[in-house]
This record gives C-alpha cells, structure tokens and sequence, in this order.
C-alpha cells in the first residue's frame, strides 16, 4: 500500500470544511431507526385474564453514550455531519421535525406553518413559552438571526449553508411569526428546517462565547451542555424547565434522565467490552462485523439497523484527472468492481449493494440505474480494449507508454474496502494506488483533486443532496467528481425549485441516469445506521433519517 507524507496541520477552518467527513468520509457510516434484535421468540397462546404490564418511566440516572471520536466543533450552524448535529440536537431544538411514524412535518418550535404556493416562501408561527438556557426568549427576531447567521461567510457554515438555498431574508411580521423568504421557488425549504444543521441557537449565547460557543452550545432544548473534555467526554443536564417537546415525542418535558455524558472512545472493541460490561448504555457508530454477536449475545442487546436515504457509500470519480477524464475508463471501472462480493466481506451484507447515487431508501430513488453496469468483467476489458489500453507483461494495461494507474484516496480508520478493490481492478488490468491520510487531511486533498478516486457517503432526507456532489458549483467543496456539465447543472436547478413533487421526481430521475451513464461514481453500498442499547435503556426516538436518537423520552429501568 502506497503511503503519503504526513498530512499537513490543518487550520481551524480547514478543519471545518474537513468535518464533512465524518461522516462523508465514511468514518461511521449513516442511516436510520430501528430493527429489534434478530431472535423471535416462540408463540405463546395468550391467557384471557392476563393484564398487559405497562412500564412506567422513571426519572432519573446518568446516560452514558459510546461515540467514536471528537468531531471539536459542536456548534450545528458549522456542522459539516449528522453525526455532530445528533449531539446538538440534545441541546437544540428544531423549528419542525420528521416523524418517524409516517414521515410527516410535526410542530417544534413552530406551532404551524404555510408554504407559499409559489414557494418563495415559508411563513412559521412560533411558540409564545420557549426559553434559552441563558434565559433569553425565543421570538421570531431570533429565527431571523439565526438564518441570516448561517448565510453570514464571517460563520463560515458548511451544510447549513448549502441546505438553505436561495434564502433572500427573514421578515419579523409579528413577536412570534417570522415569514422566511427566498430569491427563488425552493421545495425542500420545508425539509431542511427539520434537520439538525438548522437548530435554533441563542443568540446572546453566540454573542457570550463567540469562536468558543462551538464548546459552550446554548439552545433551548431538553439538555444543557455542562462540561467538555477534548478527546475525552462531553457532559449534558437535565433542563428543568423544558416543557415544549415535539409531539414525535411520548411527553413534552421535561427529560426523564438527569445527565447524559457522551464517551470519546475511538476504538470499536474497547467500546464493545465498555457496554458490555455496562460501562456504557448505547454504542453509536457500531461495526456491522459486530452486529450478530451482539444479536446473540444473552444480555439481550437491542440493535436499531434502520436503512439509510441520501448518498450511499460510494466512490466519486475525477473526471478531470488522466486516465478517469476517459468515460469508457470509468464504465470499465464500474463493470469491473464486485459490489456484492465488497458489500459481504466490508459491511457483512448489512449494508447490502448500492447501485446509483441515492440509496434505495431515498425519497426519488430510480430502480433504472439497477440495469447499469452490473458486474461483468469480460465487458469491463472490452471497454478498455476499445479504448486502445492493452495488456502489458505484468497484466497492467499501457496506451501510449503510459501505465493504466488510478489513485484511490483512503481515510486512516475508515472503509476496508480498498484492497478488495485493488484486487478486482488488477484483474481487468488497472493497477490501483491508495493514497492513506488522515480522515481531515483526505477529505482536503479530495476537495483538491488530488486522486482519481475518493470515497463518500452522506445521509439525507430530500433529493436535492445530489446537488452537493454534482453540481459544478460544488467543485472545490463536495464535488470531487469535477464534472461540469450544463445540463446536468440545469437538471439539479429545476429540482430544487420545481414545487410539483411528481415533475420533481422525474427531474431527479434524469439526474440519476446521466450521473450513471458517465459513470461519475462507483456506487458501493447502501448505507445502514447501527445503534446498540442495553435492555434497561427504554424510550428511545429516532429520526427517520436514522440521525438523530432523540432523548427526551428515554429513561433507565432499574433491575
């Protein structure tokens, strides 16, 4: 395996363009709520007179969560992962939520809401009782900051920014109703008010601690942030006076547990022995090899395995960098690659094989990219052969004195994929040369165009997503393809401002089919969130999307 020099230091803002890859990187995977444990239990014909027990939730008890790593930055407004919004949203609340019942838009801080026909606007209505942590109230004029915060280059926002779209501004119509405007029709408005990245922070809690509030977070919801212990623990408490919980919830407040402490354990196996031992009650970020021992396992583990919606794990070609700016060596590439064979020995078949860029779970998934490039090696040489590569004496094809290499971009500690894959592109005749980094410093060099190949994966509810990948104006950012194409810009414009869901369906149907048929990834696998509890952990909410696990209803039954 090929290695880098040590990656450079990255300042603080490359950091927070880098922590995109927490989760795009693949360091832990994505996706949604809940698959109980493996093991059905023998039918037991009901007694007539038994009365079902009802447990009843008991306050109280410190929750304590296994995370991988210290993402560093906490503040949600710069949050480039699900995965540093799913802390946050302890503290956070949320304008509108997902229920993951049915999917639909429930009440948070707003109360109801109207969508212009035309959609250039959204109009929320906002509860009248909501109170900051530091005490300060919570009214339209601080939607509006927070908003215009996020559009602010000075935040320097990552998601946020790109999921807001073309927001204009905020009118303040009254104390508690705050119309949000946009230069254009924008239909996933409503669906990016319910993500994390969009939670309502204070004010004057940004104002206190300036840089430093992405270590002293101050929201309005059911935890406070109380401690913070670089690479080590994250404290939250209780909010006693938090009583405006979203209807998605059991109770509206306040929480049940008194304290939360997050764990910072970067090592999958000491975090397994942790729970195990009952160290920890939940493990995030679980290992699918991991999966079926804890199935088994007589503690009686419960494992949520929900699939995930948006980007699925995937390669992003670079079409700009020789030998990838050759289409037919891209679709050689896709007929080459063994996704099932990858998805059994990486994932376990928990995360079974993807086939475009949005996962088969996603909201505008389009079963036609299933007929692309399924594995077929004999066509795989054929494309290369056309090209004019030819076989040389070491088996690696050569055109012109040159070598038929690709760079692959590795984040240290992320998918083991990349041997598997080296192997099955030799076969064809392409040597492959992975290119290990540190998680930040390779989503940097990908950003920069610096392999033929980098891995991704990002969860999201709402289609537009491909836009963050594709569109030509993400280049230098997300889009690690470097494609630019006018209609596919064209194409990811209408989808985002076309309000007819049908039309818009269609539009993204478009979008997946040209992605496919100049092979611009190599799709892997469809990705699956993994989270283990121990029996005593009840209540637990989840998004639908799979981030976040929400706390507010969950308690400790005692033994």
């Amino acid at each position: 395996m090929e290695r880098k020099k040590k990656p450079l230091r990255l300042t603080r803002r490359e950091f927070l363009k880098g922590a995109a890859l927490i989760s795009a990187g693949g360091l832990l995977a994505a996706c949604k709520p809940q698959v109980q444990p493996t093991a059905t239990p023998t039918p037991v014909k009901p007694v007539p007179t038994a009365t079902p027990t009802v447990e009843m939730p008991v306050s109280g008890g410190e929750l304590f969560v296994g995370e991988v790593m210290d993402p560093l930055v906490y503040d949600p407004h710069l949050a480039g992962s699900e995965w540093v919004t799913n802390l946050t949203e302890k503290v956070c609340d949320k304008l509108v939520y997902l229920d993951p019942k049915d999917r639909s838009y429930r009440a948070g801080l707003a109360e109801s809401w109207e969508v212009a026909p035309d959609g250039l606007s959204i109009t929320f209505h906002l509860r009248k009782d909501v109170v900051f942590h530091d005490g300060t109230p919570f009214n339209a004029e601080t939607v509006r900051y927070n908003l215009d915060r996020i559009v602010d280059p000075a935040t320097k926002s990552m998601v946020a920014a790109m999921l807001i779209g073309p927001y204009d501004s905020t009118e303040v119509l009254d104390e508690y109703t705050a119309k949000v405007k946009y230069k254009a029709p924008y239909a996933p408005g409503l669906d990016a008010f319910s993500q994390g990245f969009f939670c309502i922070v204070s004010p004057a809690g940004v104002k206190k601690y300036g840089e430093d509030f992405a270590h002293n977070v101050i929201g309005s919801g059911p935890f406070m942030w109380s401690e913070y212990a670089r690479d080590d623990h994250i404290g939250m408490v209780r909010n006693p006076n938090y009583k405006w919980g979203s209807p998605i919830f059991a109770h509206p407040g306040p929480a049940y547990l008194d304290k939360i402490t997050y764990k910072l354990i970067p090592d999958h196996n000491t975090r397994a022995g942790m729970i195990r031992s009952g160290q920890l009650h939940i493990l995030e970020g679980v290992p699918e090899a991991q999966v079926e021992s804890f199935r088994k396992d007589r503690i009686g583990f419960i494992v949520y395995a929900t699939p995930g919606s948006g980007f699925p794990g995937a390669a992003l070609i670079n079409t700009q960098r020789f030998p990838t700016d050759d289409v037919n060596v891209r679709r050689a590439i896709n007929y080459g690659t063994n996704r099932a064979a990858i998805a059994k020995a990486v994932w376990f078949d928990v995360w079974p094989p993807a086939y475009g860029p949005l996962t088969k779970a996603s909201l505008g998934y389009d079963p036609k990219v299933e007929s692309y490039y399924n594995y077929d090696p004999q066509k795989a040489q054929q494309l290369l052969d056309e090209a004019g590569w030819k076989v040389g004496s070491d088996g690696i094809r050569v055109k012109d004195g040159k070598r038929l290499e690709i760079s692959l971009i590795y984040a240290a500690g992320t998918w083991l994929w990349t041997e598997l894959f080296q192997a099955q592109m030799k076969e064809i005749g392409i040597e492959v040369k992975i290119m290990q980094l540190e998680p930040m410093a390779s989503w940097q060099a990908s950003a920069q165009g610096e392999a033929n190949m980098s891995p991704n994966v990002q969860s999201g509810s709402d289609p537009s997503i491909l836009g963050l990948f594709f569109h030509s104006r993400m280049i230098g950012m997300f889009n690690w393809t470097f494609y630019k194409d006018d209609k596919l810009d064209s194409l990811l414009d209408q989808g985002i401002t076309e309000m007819d869901k049908a039309k818009r369906m269609e539009i993204y149907a478009q979008i997946q089919e040209l992605i496919m048929d100049q092979a611009l990834i190599i799709p892997l696998a469809d990705s699956v969130l993994l989270f283990v509890l121990r029996p005593e952990v009840k209540g637990l909410v989840v998004d639908p999307r799979g981030l976040p696990m929400y706390l507010l209803d969950v308690w400790l039954k005692k033994a």
